[in-house]
């Protein structure tokens, strides 16, 4: 009899076993760097030259990033509502996961540099150190910078302070990037480089004597800026 017992009990975990799902979603971990131009960013070095001829270093790199949606082949879209904060010099800033994402093969991915209109407001998102140091001025609309840029450029001799800033609704960067990659229950590591040039050269050149090395509050520098931004990222 009990022979039989356990018979049965290893007959119906076989087939308990042999029915089980496999796992239909994945993990996409990803991973930002800094470039210009192909060269590694390093910080505090003037060894970098944008399109404009301006040799420049780089101090500062504060931004946002919004609505990641991931793209499917078949047309579906896995969407998240992720606002990250990044510090290009915070490398945890740098990393971050997106878990229960379905299984497929994925061909792009598309998300915002900046927070959308929705969530866009003072004191809209949680009051961090980090997130109140991003407020933007209320009397300039309010909200947060989308990026905070900074550094030091050569001026016949002298060193004076660029600090690329961008805000406000009508300056969000969208990214639309093309990606190729299968979710199967598995993790996939993604990096993407951001390539500081091209905030400073397409599809409009930006030279900081002649367009200003403070764009905050000046509205046609901001947007020549974001207009720049759509081709920031590659792999």
């Amino acid at each position: 009899m009990k022979t039989k017992v356990l018979l049965i009990i290893a007959i119906v975990a076989g087939v308990f076993a042999g029915c089980k799902k496999e796992k239909d979603s994945g993990t996409v971990n990803l991973n930002i760097s800094y470039a210009v131009d192909g060269v590694p960013l390093n910080f505090d070095t003037m060894m970098y030259q944008n399109a404009a001829g301006n040799q420049f270093s780089v101090t500062r790199l504060e931004y946002y990033i919004s609505n990641i949606t991931f793209h499917k082949n078949d047309g579906s879209v896995f969407t998240t509502n992720l606002i990250q904060y990044i510090n290009a010099r915070t490398a945890s800033t740098n990393q971050f996961s997106f878990n229960d994402v379905p299984n497929g093969n994925y061909t792009k991915i598309t998300f915002n540099i900046g927070i959308d209109s929705a969530r866009n407001y003072t004191y809209g998102l949680p009051t961090t150190n980090e997130n109140n140091n991003m407020l933007w001025p209320e009397p300039m609309d309010g909200g947060y910078h989308f990026m905070k840029l900074e550094g030091y450029f050569a001026d016949n001799g002298s060193t004076p302070g660029f600090a690329t800033h961008i805000g406000t609704n009508s300056c969000l960067v969208s990214i639309d990037h093309p990606v190729n990659f299968s979710v199967d229950g598995n993790t996939y590591k993604m990096q993407l480089t951001m390539n500081i040039n091209e905030w400073y050269k397409n599809p409009e050149i930006y030279d900081f004597n002649t367009d200003g090395g403070y764009s905050m509050g000046n509205m046609m520098a901001m947007m020549k800026i974001a207009g720049n931004g759509a081709d920031v990222f590659n792999q």
